[in-house]
């Protein structure tokens, strides 16, 4: 009998500590990147997805949530047929936390507690980066995972977004329409690429960096255009270095001309392809961090999309913005963003940030005569690295021009995270090759 219950004892102690490490890892996240909701607020969001949790919001009733959506958003429901179709909807999806990757995780705990902002200003081509404003570390690659996890200013709500890294090696390919509402016409796009960060490295090997870097580079991006075909073979790089000092070098080999050429700062303000964002606009914000002066608002609830199933977004011809869209109740963070070149298109940009993956499910951007002028809806989703792991990444993406009635509704597909890339990717070199 002794030996019975020493065995099962045994047994019961082996079991909880095999069951402890994941115990404790359900637990941790919520230390570390506090939930939108807990407590008695969770309560009474449990209490209001009772009545909309599952039901689809269009023209009908989207009034009843008009508080929960942002203006622009709101009104592009409220009158569907100003954007190419009869029913423009969304369904409300119960709210969840949002999960990073083991690594992510422990790239926070490492590096949070040292984030500090550099006390000395420094000036650059664009402007000045201004006392308290420069991450330090950032240039030498020793910093990962969000700075500031439980953030109080705008400065550093963006520093969280920029350490968004998806995946550090990833490739997928935007697919979708350029569509002109007036007259239902459509300009097909099939863009596969591939993206690898160099440094704020979390789940892909070597971490936190890539140590041969004599160049100082953050990301780099290369696109392949294969549709519309008028621009077929047509090859972008982009880089993006750590010191702002530096602006980003943007090439492109034209297949018409076989030749490469270098993009201008000035034209990183131009519109991609005929499309209603810059290449300023790229993945809801691509550039320094520090071009930019930030403003907090405020924090409202609100409904944004972050668990998307990217299958599910669907639309019409000559219809500007998705359908069925998956929303879920959730805190978001509004920041004023002005950037400090006066040459900049926009005269201001507003930024809805997810307070719990810092990325950005709504953006708004006013033109130099105070207008309303473009307008981003991101569609977050969850995917998996090759090693299982989740990765939170856009899944789909709206970009529209309020004025014009214009618009693009992009999806992100053939999705690979933590895939094996080489930097030889990423040179001029390798773009004008593979453009033959």
């Amino acid at each position: 009998m002794s030996r019975y219950f020493s065995c099962s004892l045994l047994v019961s102690i082996l079991i909880l500590i095999l069951l402890l490490p994941v115990l404790v890892f359900s637990e941790e996240p919520e230390e570390i990147v506090p939930p939108c909701f807990t407590g008695s607020e969770l309560e009474k969001v449990r209490e209001w997805e009772k009545t909309w949790a599952g039901k689809k919001v269009n023209y009908q009733n989207v009034e009843q949530v008009k508080d929960f959506l942002p203006d622009f958003y709101f009104q592009m429901v409220k009158e569907p047929k100003k954007w190419g179709t009869s029913d423009l909807w969304f369904e409300v999806v119960p709210y969840r936390y949002c999960l990073r990757n083991k690594g992510f995780l422990e790239a926070i705990k490492k590096y949070s507690p040292l984030a500090k902002l550099d006390p000395k200003g420094f000036k650059t081509p664009w402007g000045e980066v201004g006392p308290d404003e420069y991450l330090i570390g950032y240039d030498k690659g020793e910093t990962a995972g969000y700075p500031f996890p439980k953030p109080k200013t705008g400065l550093e709500m963006a520093w969280n977004f920029d350490s968004n890294t998806s995946g550090d090696n990833s490739k997928s390919a935007v697919f979708g329409e350029v569509v002109n509402c007036r007259t239902g016409a459509e300009r097909h796009a099939y863009q596969p690429t591939k993206t690898m960060y160099w440094t704020g490295r979390t789940s892909t090997l070597p971490i936190p960096k890539i140590e041969n870097n004599p160049k100082g580079i953050r990301m780099a991006s290369a696109l392949t255009i294969i549709e519309p075909v008028d621009m077929f073979g047509t090859n972008y790089l982009n880089i993006r270095y750590t010191d702002p000092r530096k602006e980003d070098d943007t090439y492109i080999w034209i297949a018409m001309y076989r030749r490469i050429r270098r993009m201008s700062t000035t034209e990183r303000n131009d519109s991609i392809d005929g499309s209603d964002a810059s290449y300023r606009d790229g993945g809801s914000y691509s550039g320094h961090i520090n071009r930019n002066t930030y403003k907090f608002l405020e924090v409202k609830d609100m409904l944004a999309c972050r668990h998307q199933d990217g299958d599910k977004l669907v639309k019409v011809k000559g219809q500007a913005m998705w359908s069925g869209q998956q929303r879920e109740r959730c805190k978001i963070y509004v920041v004023e963003v002005t950037d400090k070149d006066p040459g900049r298109v926009y005269s201001k940009e507003l930024w809805y940030m997810d307070g719990e993956t810092w990325h950005i499910p709504y953006k708004e951007c006013w033109d130099l005569q105070g207008r309303l002028w473009r307008a981003l809806d991101s569609q977050l989703g969850y995917k998996q690295n090759i090693r299982g792991e989740p990765i939170t990444c856009q899944v789909g993406y709206n970009t529209t021009d309020q004025i014009r009635l214009h618009g693009c509704p992009n999806k992100n597909k053939e999705q690979e995270f933590g895939i094996e890339l080489s930097p030889d990717i990423f040179t001029v070199k390798y773009i004008q090759r593979t453009g033959y």
